[in-house]
């Protein structure tokens, strides 16, 4: 140990003599180290980072399996059953469920605040960090409790920074609740990736949404967290929740529930199902970068090794060991790794919340919190050690595997041919891997680009403005109406617009809203699910979205309020559940009430670019009015330039009612595939680092090639080779190997292609123009990178290159 710090100090002293390459070897460590360790840091909080709650690793989601997949929405009745019956097996039942509410700021301005209804229990018993204050408890959660809530610790600096406690109160949608605690910052709510501001307990819904929905046995609302007891094994438990389940939904009839459970270390979230996979290809891309970077400093120390030959010969000659030469190389690759790796956390320290940016919860920006916990230290120095391994090994094996005394007479000499075979290896090796990196990122930037050319079905000059009526005044379905249809009518005044309508469903907008439906003569299979797609829609809905009508009409001013209810469905529910698709005139039952079939529109694509046609019925706005849903605003030009306009005339109606949102069709469609093209992103950065690195490779071996054959290249020049020639002969080298590289990495292109299939869309993982465009790419590159030395090779002056040598 004492002679490695001895050899530590010595190659700190020579790097110290090299500053241009050892700032190289460091920086190209960095870069693909920093981009392991930002990576990672996002997996970690992603993946790995359980809530900060109390037995997390005992913590499960109870969900109902169905036809269509998991859901895991219970209606409170069926938790309030579950709470009480399963109490052997789980020390702790408890629900929440998200939702948002208009909040007045200090200076009268309302906005709209994320938050969660949760069981009195969930705070209390589950450990909720609490900052200030305390936590929800059971008592909060009784009817005729005082009104009390939770806020969250971003919530509060914002909104009260270092005011007491006491006395402060919350209004939401024009109730005042009193606030009784701040959670910790390092609580962000049950659903990781969204930022949560409020937490109030389920039995103030009535009082504060105007409706209560705890006595509803079927509306399926809530999402139930469990903590099994010490001991009690998975399997134990799911076998308990089998008469538990059917002695609540069988009463209640429609298919069986199944209740099965899934980790709920990190609550409920889908993030990270949905990102698991993309973050651990990204993960295994950025390997390929470090390796690239290790290889080209591996490469710069190999032409650093040969100019020590004389050196080794000597050490040799005094009696160093092949170890003391490996302990040499070993101590130059940590001089060089060590300080990289400090700089990549350094890097992730200051990069991660940009990079956390690429990343979306339902179009949305994520919450994260990103610490630089032992978890991403351990990692980090993994990595570090791993590149100092292969810059160590690489050099040390290439250079002691022959005796350095040989090297003694040769040490003064210089050489004349193309450079080391190994070097060359290393740069073919260098840019086989980038090829499948560029590869991968050309394949999802053509993803990309075909889910935004893809046919949805309607049009795409549309805004979308998304209201939800809360204040005081919107009682009846009367008084909702009349306010969606003032609005309406006053947005299609605007100049520029074509047209206005209402939709309680957003395109493209992830979630939606289903509902069971009775369709007479049809026999569902067992265990057929028959809750569909559904969406309220107002008159002129159809036309403004130019959606195609296939038979019957659509809804008009024939369909309003006290005439008999009448929908619309789609043509993949018409083929499915009539005979020939002729459903014009049939009656689908909802719930007890029939309903006629007036009309067949086209297909759409309402929740994901990517998903497949399923049965959607629509239902008329008009008849049927409801608190909320998103004016649809049809323009001439750009959307977007009107919005201000929209939303000033929608604010001329009720300046009380929040715009939630506001945003065009195709902003909302770049929301949709938000991972797809925080995929693209990351790919396109470690493409662009491997192939940077990959250049800065092949430059260093072609200037150290020109370097070495400085006398062959005067005794060229001598014998009449023209500047042309020998430009023409350094750059044909370059691209030699670079089209070895290539080639060798059409294979790992193709794999890179097979192991993102699942992510790519309209493209084969064997498009021929992303591997065109990707050989491409790394040829104009080797042309860059060939060019300089070529340009110095042209300069040699003969009569000096020969008296130098």
């Amino acid at each position: 140990m004492i002679s490695f710090v001895n050899d530590l100090r010595f190659g700190f002293r020579l790097l110290r003599h090299q500053p241009l390459m050892a700032g190289a070897g460091m920086l190209s460590l960095a870069v693909g180290l920093g981009l392991n360790v930002l990576l990672f840091t996002l997996a970690n909080a992603i993946l790995l980072r359980p809530l900060p709650l109390d037995g997390a690793d005992r913590l499960v989601m109870v969900q109902k399996q169905r036809e269509t997949g998991i859901a895991r929405d219970f209606s409170y009745p069926a938790f309030d059953h579950l709470r009480r019956e399963a109490a052997d097996v789980f020390d702790t039942v408890a629900a929440y469920g998200s939702t948002s509410a208009a909040a007045r700021g200090a200076a009268g301005v309302t906005t709209t605040l994320d938050g969660e209804w949760v069981s009195g229990n969930l705070m209390s018993e589950l450990g909720v960090p609490i900052e200030r204050g305390r936590a929800l408890a059971p008592p909060d959660d009784h009817p005729g409790a005082e009104p009390a809530v939770v806020v969250s610790s971003a919530f509060w600096r914002r909104r009260f920074g270092d005011a007491p406690l006491a006395g402060q109160t919350l209004t939401l949608n024009e109730k005042p609740l009193t606030i009784v605690g701040v959670v910790h910052r390092s609580f962000r709510g049950m659903e990781l990736g969204r930022e949560t501001g409020f937490w109030a307990p389920i039995a103030q819904m009535a009082t504060i949404e105007g409706r209560d929905l705890r006595n509803r046995p079927t509306t399926s609302w809530l999402s139930v967290i469990a903590r099994m007891k010490p001991g009690v094994t998975s399997q134990a438990a799911q076998a308990r929740l089998v008469p538990i389940s059917t002695a609540f939904f069988g009463p209640l009839g429609g298919p069986p529930h199944v209740l099965v459970l899934a980790d709920g270390f990190q609550g409920g979230s889908s993030l990270p199902a949905r990102l698991a996979d993309p973050l651990r290809l990204l993960l295994m891309a950025s390997l390929f970068v470090l390796v690239i970077a290790a290889v080209n400093v591996a490469n710069l120390q190999l032409a650093r090794a040969a100019a020590r030959r004389g050196e080794f010969a000597v050490r040799a000659a005094l009696g160093a060991g092949r170890a003391r030469m490996v302990s040499l190389l070993f101590a130059d690759a940590v001089m060089l790794t060590a300080p990289a790796g400090l700089a990549a956390i350094g890097a992730a320290v200051l990069l991660k919340e940009r990079a956390a940016a690429l990343i979306a919860r339902f179009g949305q920006p994520v919450a994260l919190d990103l610490p630089i916990d032992a978890r991403v230290a351990a990692a980090a120095l993994a990595l570090t050690v791993l590149a100092a391994l292969i810059v160590g090994g690489i050099s040390a094996y290439l250079t002691v595997r022959r005796p350095p005394a040989l090297d003694m007479g040769a040490a003064g000499r210089a050489a004349v041919g193309g450079g080391s075979r190994v070097q060359r290896a290393l740069i073919v090796a260098q840019f086989a891997m980038s090829m499948a990196l560029v590869a991968g990122a050309a394949l999802l930037t053509r993803t990309v680009g075909e889910l935004r050319g893809a046919d949805m079905g309607f049009a795409r000059n549309v805004a979308l403005v998304d209201l939800s009526l809360d204040a005081e005044g919107y009682d009846t379905p009367a008084d909702v109406h009349r306010y969606f249809e003032t609005a309406r009518t006053r947005a299609a005044a605007i100049p520029g617009v074509e047209a206005a309508a209402v939709a309680t469903i957003m395109p493209l907008d992830y979630g939606g809203s289903r509902a069971t439906v009775g369709i007479p003569g049809y026999v569902p299979a067992p265990g057929e699910d028959m809750e569909l797609n559904t969406n309220r829609v107002s008159a002129g809905y159809f036309e403004l979205m130019r959606i195609p009508v296939l038979a019957g009409r659509v809804f008009d001013a024939r369909d309003a309020a006290g005439q008999p209810p009448r929908m619309v469905i789609n043509e993949t529910m018409a083929k499915r559940y009539f005979k020939d698709g002729n459903a014009v005139g049939h009656l689908i039952r909802l719930g007890e009430t029939p309903n006629e079939v007036i009309g067949v529109v086209a297909d759409v694509r309402y929740r994901m670019v990517r998903e497949e046609p399923r049965p959607t019925f629509y239902r008329s706005f008009d008849q049927a009015p409801i608190p909320f849903g998103a004016l649809h605003v049809r323009t001439a030009g750009d959307p977007d330039a009107r919005l201000g306009e929209i939303e000033r005339a929608v604010a001329s109606v009720d300046p009380r009612v929040p715009v939630s949102r506001a945003l065009s069709l195709e902003r909302q469609l770049d929301r949709n595939i938000a991972d797809e093209r925080m995929a693209r992103s990351i790919a396109l950065v470690l493409g662009a680092a491997a192939l940077v690195l990959a250049a800065t490779g092949l430059y260093a071996t072609m200037a150290f090639s020109v370097r070495r054959r400085t006398r062959e290249i005067g005794v060229r020049m001598a014998l009449g080779a023209r500047a042309a020639d020998v430009s023409f002969m350094v750059v044909r080298q370059g691209l030699l190997l670079v089209a070895a590289g290539t080639l060798l990495g059409l294979a790992g292109a193709l794999w890179a292609g097979r192991a993102i299939r699942s992510q790519l869309y309209g493209v084969s993982p064997a498009d021929p123009i992303s591997l065109a465009g990707a050989a491409l790419i790394l040829a104009a590159s080797a042309v860059v990178a060939c060019w300089l030395p070529a340009r110095r090779a042209t300069r040699v002056d003969p009569v000096t290159a020969l008296r130098d040598q």
